[in-house]
C-alpha cells in the first residue's frame, strides 16, 4: 500500500489502528488536510494543558489489558506511535460482579488518569520515566515523554470541538475512534451518533457528548455513564448497563460525581460527594435526597446527542442545588478571547469560540 508523499507515518499509524472499516479513505482525508495546511509535520501544539484528570470506566478491562499487552510486545519499544497505554496503569477502582454467572475478576474497572497544571502525569504509571499530557496539531491526545518526533507517544483520542452552533451544549470533548465522525459516519454502524448505529445491551449508548453535555450543565450535579437500553432492544434484559467510556474533566470545571447503573445496581465511580470513597451506592433514592438532588432518570433518548438531521434528546432534571455540597460553589469565568493565542489551549475554547 502506497502512502502519500504529504503523509506522516504518525498519521497513517492512527488510521491504521482505527477499527472502522474503510479506514484508508479516512487516512487520505486528513493527509490531505495536512497538506492543504502547508506544512507536512505533526508535532505537539505549544499550549497549556487544562485537563485536569481522564477517566476511564469499562467492564473489558482485563481484556483490554492482555491485548494492550500483547500489542507491546509485538511492536517493540522503537515503535514511537503507541496505542497500548492500558497496559501502564492500575484501576483504582473494582467492583466485582453481582451476576451468578459471573467468574471472579469480572466486574467494573475505572482508571483515573490526574495531571499537574503543567500536564505531568500525578497518577503512577509503568512507563519509567515522566509522562506528560500532550495535544498534536490534529488534536489528537497523548501521554508523552517530551519530544514528537523521538519519543513515544501513547494515543488517548481525540480533541472533537464539535458540530458548529448546534452542538455548543456537548462540545468539546475527548472523542474515541467510536465516538468521532469519519467519512463513513452515515454507514459505520458502530458510530455511536450515525444512522447506521442500532443499540445493543453489549454496546454503549453513552459517550464524549453525553459526558460534556453533563459536564457543562451547571444545574446538573453528577455524570451518569448508564446506556440505557429500550425493551424493544434488551427485552429479557436490564436495559441499563455500564460499558466503555471515557471521561474528562478541566481545571476550570467544577466536581462532579461520576455515577452510573450496571444491571441492577448503582455505583459512584469518581469524586463522589460528601468524602464518600467510590462504590456501591445500594439506594439511589436515598443517596440523592442526602444532598438534596433529584434522583438521575434516563435521557429522553440514548444515545442523545445523534449527529442531524436527527433529533437530540433531553436529560429531564429539576434542579435544586448548582454544586455538590463537597465542592466548592461555582465561580464565574472570564470570558476567554475567540482567537487561539499563543498562551490559550485548544481544550479550553468553547465551540462557539472556536467557530467564530
Amino acid at each position: 500500500m502506497n502512502v502519500p508523499f504529504f503523509c506522516p507515518k504518525h498519521l497513517f499509524a492512527k488510521h491504521l489502528r482505527m477499527s472502522r472499516p474503510f479506514f484508508l479513505s479516512g487516512l487520505i482525508l486528513a493527509c490531505a488536510q495536512t497538506a492543504m495546511a502547508g506544512d507536512y509535520r505533526i508535532e505537539w501544539l505549544e499550549r497549556p494543558w487544562d485537563l485536569r484528570y481522564i477517566l476511564y470506566v469499562t467492564d473489558q478491562w482485563s481484556v483490554s489489558v492482555e491485548n494492550a499487552k500483547e500489542d507491546a510486545e509485538k511492536s517493540g519499544n522503537s515503535v514511537l506511535d503507541r496505542y497500548w497505554w492500558k497496559a501502564l496503569f492500575d484501576p483504582q477502582v473494582f467492583f466485582q460482579s453481582r451476576d451468578k454467572w459471573a467468574r471472579v475478576g469480572d466486574g467494573l474497572t475505572a482508571v483515573v488518569i490526574e495531571f499537574e497544571r503543567d500536564g505531568k502525569v500525578k497518577t503512577p504509571h509503568g512507563f519509567g520515566a515522566p509522562l506528560y499530557g500532550k495535544i498534536d496539531r490534529l488534536l489528537g491526545l497523548y501521554l508523552a515523554q517530551g519530544d514528537f518526533a523521538t519519543q513515544p507517544r501513547y494515543s488517548l483520542g481525540e480533541w472533537f470541538m464539535g458540530l458548529g452552533d448546534i452542538s455548543t451544549h456537548w462540545a468539546p470533548g475527548l472523542c474515541d475512534h467510536k465516538t468521532i465522525p469519519g467519512p463513513f459516519a452515515k454507514t459505520d454502524d458502530l458510530y455511536l451518533y450515525g444512522p447506521a448505529f442500532k443499540p445493543t445491551p453489549s454496546y454503549m449508548t453513552v459517550g464524549c457528548r453525553e459526558w460534556a453535555y453533563q459536564l457543562q450543565n451547571p444545574n446538573r450535579p453528577y455524570i451518569d455513564i448508564t446506556s440505557y437500553i429500550s425493551k424493544k432492544h434488551d427485552p429479557d434484559g436490564s436495559g441499563t448497563y455500564v460499558r466503555s467510556i471515557f471521561g474528562w474533566s478541566r481545571f476550570s470545571d467544577e466536581p462532579k460525581p461520576v455515577i452510573g447503573k450496571h444491571e441492577q445496581d448503582w455505583y459512584c465511580f469518581h469524586e463522589c460527594p460528601g468524602g464518600d470513597k467510590p462504590g456501591l451506592i445500594p439506594d439511589i433514592k436515598a443517596w440523592a435526597k442526602r444532598f438534596d438532588w433529584h434522583a438521575p432518570v434516563p435521557p429522553t433518548k440514548a444515545p442523545t446527542f445523534p449527529d442531524p438531521p436527527a433529533k437530540s434528546g433531553t436529560y429531564p432534571y429539576e434542579p435544586k442545588l448548582l454544586y455538590a455540597p463537597a465542592s466548592p460553589p461555582i465561580q464565574k469565568r472570564k470570558k476567554e478571547q475567540p482567537a487561539l493565542t499563543r498562551n490559550q489551549s485548544p481544550l479550553s475554547l468553547s465551540p462557539n469560540e472556536r467557530h467564530g
